[in-house]
């Protein structure tokens, strides 16, 4: 909004200034000042247009884009009425005729949102949206849990490297938090509380990876399994190598190819849980990085890009779920 004030300003000083110069030059002669009043007056009418759209963070999908198209629509509109006031006034109406027909598609739109919320009486978003929607509310039910500052399970659950990272990624969470609370700026807050509650969601991915880690590490069945399966495999190829009855070498090659089988599944759970492990570590970074580059705007009274914050860390939380659905796989069996 500051930058609009300063645009309103700016465009009024201007055009005073040449209706000044209009009146003085050519008093009571053509008012060529009107031009550029009428042209900058477009631009400014869109700038306001565009600050109240984004405002509007209750109204989204199709009718979103429906204000859009209306506000231009009624915007170039006006413009092209001035312009004929100003050419040819009492003229032909030639600024109807694209009025009429950008109309028409204004009224089209209007008509295919008031049909499909008709065939559906609660408004349903875009597909892009459900999408969205869908993968937010399957990542809520599979990370949420009641809050609290730190969640014993997780901590007590991990070891000692992987309860480092989650204290570490919990001190981040904190910090960036702290920053986005001491903004004072009014028409950013909305991005702010929506980057807020994305980061929520970022370290809980997080201590959700680390403890599912460290359960695939106490697993004791499958501690036992990655130093019994190779045994058992060397096991069996020799007896294989000297055995000559043909029913049981028959026997024995069945039984080889089962734990061949299972040694690749147990080879698949450790370079997953590896990746898990690696990504922790990544995400850790980026945090600090987050975290850095948020200090750095405060300290040089810059206002961050929340919106293009909020895509990135929303990327990395899909990114971490990825991985969480990997461990998923793993342990329902799947892998």
């Amino acid at each position: 909004m500051e930058r609009l004030f300063i645009h309103l300003g700016v465009y009024v000083i201007v055009i005073s200034l040449l209706g000044l110069i209009n009146l003085l030059i050519d008093p009571g002669g053509y008012p060529w000042f009107l031009w550029p009043a009428l042209g900058w007056g477009v631009g400014v009418a869109f700038h306001l247009f565009g600050l109240r759209l984004g405002e509007m963070s209750h109204i989204t999908g199709k009718w979103r884009g429906f204000i859009a198209h209306a506000g231009s629509y009624a915007i170039i509109m006006a413009m092209l009425l001035g312009v004929y006031l100003l050419a040819d006034p009492g003229g032909y109406p030639w600024f109807l005729w694209p009025a009429l027909g950008w109309g028409v598609a204004v009224a089209i739109h209007f008509f295919v949102l008031i049909m499909g919320k008709n065939r559906n009486p609660a408004e349903t978003p875009d597909l892009a949206e459900q999408s969205t929607e869908k993968r937010r509310k399957r990542k809520r039910d599979r990370l949420a849990e009641p809050e609290s500052p730190e969640p014993p399970a997780v901590v007590s659950a991990a070891g000692p490297a992987l309860k480092d990272q989650v204290k570490k990624a919990r001190t981040y969470q904190a910090q960036i938090k702290s920053l986005l609370k001491a903004s004072t700026r009014q028409n950013i807050h909305i991005r702010q509380d929506d980057l807020a509650k994305q980061i929520d969601e970022w370290v809980r991915a997080v201590e959700v990876l680390a403890e599912r880690i460290e359960s695939f590490r106490q697993n004791s069945l499958i501690q036992t399994d990655l130093a019994a399966v190779p045994q058992s495999i060397d096991d069996l190829e020799r007896r294989l190598a000297s055995e000559t009855d043909e029913s049981t070498r028959a026997e024995l090659e069945r039984t080889l190819t089962v734990y061949k089988n299972h040694l690749e599944a147990l080879n698949q759970l450790q370079g997953t849980i590896k990746r898990a492990e690696i990504k922790i570590e990544s995400t850790l970074s980026l945090l600090g990085t987050l975290y850095s580059q948020m200090l750095t705007s405060q300290s040089t009274n810059h206002v961050a890009d929340y919106s293009r914050l909020f895509e990135d860390v929303e990327e990395e939380v899909h990114i971490l779920q990825d991985h969480l659905d990997a461990l998923g796989e793993v342990k329902s069996g799947r892998i």
